[in-house]
């Protein structure tokens, strides 16, 4: 009965809410602004790799890590590999990013985007 109740309690457990993990970002997101007729969209890879594109045709691949509600994206542009962090936040099927501001925060305004 004791090994039954554990059983239970860790798949309680791990049905908690784990939208800021990793695993959340797995999947293709979208962000579209009708006004500009733009879209960026962001493919999360479970291998930790994405592709990042745009409707002007811009295609970015590269590699990313999350710690905690940062997420890190590693990219090579102009043969020399860049580092772009964000704060994020998964609401459902909206992922909320929040871009560095230049002063060593974050925007107070976030650009969402939404799962596919």
């Amino acid at each position: 009965m004791i090994a039954m109740l554990a059983v239970c309690a860790g798949v309680l457990v791990s049905c908690g809410d784990d939208d800021d993990e990793e695993g959340g970002l797995v999947g293709t997101w979208r962000y579209t602004d009708t006004e500009d007729d733009y879209w960026d969209q962001i493919v999360f890879n479970s291998n930790g790799t994405f592709v990042w594109s745009d409707s002007d045709g811009d295609i970015d691949p590269g590699t990313y890590s999350v710690n905690g509600d940062i997420l890190i994206l590693f990219f090579s542009e102009n043969g020399e590999t860049e580092e772009e962090k964000m704060r994020f936040s998964i609401k459902g099927n909206a992922l909320y990013l929040y871009f560095e501001d230049g002063l060593g925060g974050y925007e107070d305004e976030p650009e969402i985007y939404y799962r596919r």
